[in-house]
């Protein structure tokens, strides 16, 4: 038996707690333990001599004197959660005999040279990645460089082909929201994709209805202290809510992640969860309630994201227990540095409480928090999605469930002609990514067909291109 702790964005946010919800596929062991440790630049921009120890995992099964290297751009974590989640880069690394390289970011796993995140940002990060790869080149006989990431690890793929196409062949970013900034996109876009999920479901738009309408139900009930210990007794919560904010910002938190997660086969995380589980849950809300009948229906579908199979004593709203793996507290400071991700919602065309993103809220809120001012446009200077197609060689993915596909490339002026897209109509959060399955649709079984063609292009390329170097 055990309790459930949701991590919310420190209100920063929204309630989405990072970017990363990570479906352990354990495919990768014992591959996924193989460790190494590279020493590198603590800051890679001074002359600062320190330095920083940074986990690698490597898999040479596949490889042959001259083959491609796959790197993962490590994510907001310990990196073997990512190896055994990232299946399609193994599979991938058997048909093109290539070299497996997964690399931690610092300041997540065990990657962690101090207690202050001085020296995190993606730009050291990316560095960190760079340097590995220029001695890896130069030491040993490996061809091109791919890179591969997801969500935010699809984000640092495509910057790192940006920064350093000297290296990077072509890259992977899928559901990279390489656009989720102020200014850049709609930041009504998460909450109205998962509602476009919700609706989509065989119990139809009435299930979006009956989670837009609990909100006020909530409130109402809630209202008084008679009304909490009712909430809190229907929802089996650990201690008596004392805020109604305590239960929708969790409520909110599990629709979102419950479209993220809207795989086609059952997945692991935090609990065991079915295949197309937005789907399970929608049976639950599939007809108009009363009060508590909804209350009820509402609880019996956010189970299916945090207690699907019944072992949980008590659902803790309060603090603690964060997955110790994954890194929360480190991506909420780079949210308050350079990544300012705004969330918005209306409550009309989206099924979620309004809200509206402030931007002098957001700072005030990583200052006290931090210390930290954030710098709101700092990816459209830095990583710009604009020079990327001039750069080219970058593969945008996004899939049509996934709520962060609302921050992608979604299409192909924005992504220009020399990026490919594939938006996947059935496709959850980096799905294409994940290991082969029978019940994968066929459209993702087809997209990876396609990225083995198109990889294969671009090492044929670069190849091309070190020979006429070397002629020269």
């Amino acid at each position: 038996m055990r309790k459930l702790r949701i991590s919310t964005f420190l209100g920063l946010v929204g309630s989405i707690s990072g970017l990363d919800i990570l479906y352990s596929e354990n495919d990768g062991s014992p591959y996924c333990a193989n460790f190494s440790t590279f020493t590198t630049e603590l800051d890679h921009f001074s002359f600062d001599d320190r330095k920083i120890d940074i986990r690698v995992i490597t898999d040479d099964r596949f490889y042959k004197p001259g083959g491609p290297v796959l790197f993962y751009t490590g994510n907001e974590g310990a990196i073997e959660l990512f190896c055994e989640n990232t299946g399609f880069q193994r599979e991938a690394g058997e048909e093109l005999n290539a070299k497996l390289i997964f690399m931690e970011h610092r300041y997540y796993g065990k990657s962690i040279p101090d207690n202050n995140n001085t020296f995190l940002t993606a730009e050291q990060a990316l560095a960190d990645y760079a340097d590995y790869l220029d001695q890896l080149k130069r030491n040993t006989d490996v061809g091109p460089v791919i890179a591969l990431g997801g969500s935010y690890g699809g984000m640092l793929a495509a910057y790192i082909r940006l920064k350093y196409p000297n290296i990077i062949a072509g890259s992977i970013a899928a559901s990279a929201p390489v656009k989720f900034f102020p200014g850049q996109f709609d930041c009504r876009g998460f909450y109205r994709v998962t509602t476009r999920t919700f609706a989509n479901t065989p119990a139809g738009e009435v299930c979006a209805d009956n989670i837009r309408d609990s909100w006020a139900v909530i409130k109402q009930i809630g209202s008084h202290m008679v009304g909490k210990k009712l909430l809190s007794d229907t929802f089996k919560t650990c201690k008596v809510i004392t805020d109604t904010a305590q239960l929708t910002d969790f409520l909110q938190e599990v629709w979102g992640s419950l479209a993220m997660m809207d795989y086609p086969y059952p997945t692991n995380f935090m609990g065991d969860v079915p295949g197309w589980p937005v789907n399970k849950a929608c049976e639950h809300l599939d007809k108009k309630y009363g009060q508590m009948d909804l209350l009820d229906a509402v609880h019996q579908a956010a189970q299916v994201y945090y207690n699907y199979t019944g072992g949980m004593d008590c659902l803790d709203l309060g603090g603690g227990g964060d997955a110790p793996d994954l890194g929360y507290d480190a991506w909420y400071y780079q949210t308050c540095t350079e990544f300012v991700m705004p969330f918005c919602a209306d409550g009309k065309q989206d099924m979620f409480l309004p809200s509206e993103f402030n931007f002098d809220d957001y700072k005030q809120n990583c200052i006290n928090t931090f210390g930290t001012y954030p710098r709101k446009d700092w990816p459209e200077v830095y990583f710009n999605v604009e020079a990327m197609k001039q750069i080219g060689n970058i593969i945008f993915s996004n899939g049509h469930l996934d709520p962060w596909s609302s921050g992608g490339v979604l299409n192909q002026s924005e992504a220009g002609d020399r990026n490919p897209i594939f938006i996947i109509d059935q496709g959850a959060h980096h799905l294409d990514l994940r290991s082969s399955n029978p019940l994968d649709p066929d459209q993702v079984k087809e997209v990876r067909k396609q990225y083995l063609s198109i990889i294969r292009q671009w090492i044929a390329d670069a190849n091309q291109s070190d020979t006429s170097d070397r002629q020269l």
